[in-house]
């Protein structure tokens, strides 16, 4: 959610598996009225304020962190919680961590359905993409061949003038690149 009411969603897949690259957020904007539901919300669960500890008493291995960040009340709130309602059941702040992303979870029965409208897919105006070189060779033993597609040369960048990043041995190039011009990388 962001501070002008607006609210990102995922969506449902508009293709088969496996889907477009691009998934589909639904964003729904919502009014003060539902905005301040949803602060009542984080309020009441205490997540307006400096995060306590939320130990991980669980062991679970491979688990997801829950992040919630929020940016009121005169600062920016950061809760994160390793495995989060896996395994036994959560108490103390943990619970109440819990209880408030379930309640906010279901976005419109927060807000009330007459404050919030019923949305529309989200359309980026500029991605930030990264390449790098592969071997044609490596990718014959994959479950779904991938789909190649040359780059747009009416991008305006080129992937081989672009800020290059190194990681693990590994060199690619990143560029932020209008919709306009990525469309054909992306739909591929």
């Amino acid at each position: 959610m962001s501070g002008d009411g607006r609210i990102f969603t995922p969506a449902p897949a508009s293709t088969p598996a496996p889907g477009e690259l691009m998934e589909n957020i639904l964003v729904r904007q919502t009014n003060e009225e539902g905005l301040q539901a949803l602060l009542r919300v984080v309020d009441s669960a205490g997540l307006l304020a400096p995060p306590p500890e939320y130990p991980d008493r669980h062991n679970v291995a491979d688990a997801p962190d829950t992040v919630v960040t929020i940016a009121a009340a005169g600062g920016t709130f950061v809760h994160s919680a390793y495995g989060l309602g896996i395994g036994d059941p959560e108490t103390g702040a943990r619970k109440k961590l819990l209880d408030a992303v379930t309640m906010l979870s279901d976005v419109e029965t927060v807000v009330g359905a007459a404050n919030i409208d019923q949305g529309q897919s989200f359309v980026a105006t500029s991605y930030r993409l990264q390449a790098r070189p592969v071997d044609p060779a490596q990718l014959t033993d994959q479950a779904m061949p991938p789909t190649i597609v040359d780059w747009p040369a009416e991008a305006g960048i080129s992937l081989v003038a672009a800020p290059r990043v190194r990681k693990r041995r590994r060199c690619s190039s990143r560029a932020v690149v209008h919709r306009s011009h990525a469309e054909h990388v992306l739909q591929g």
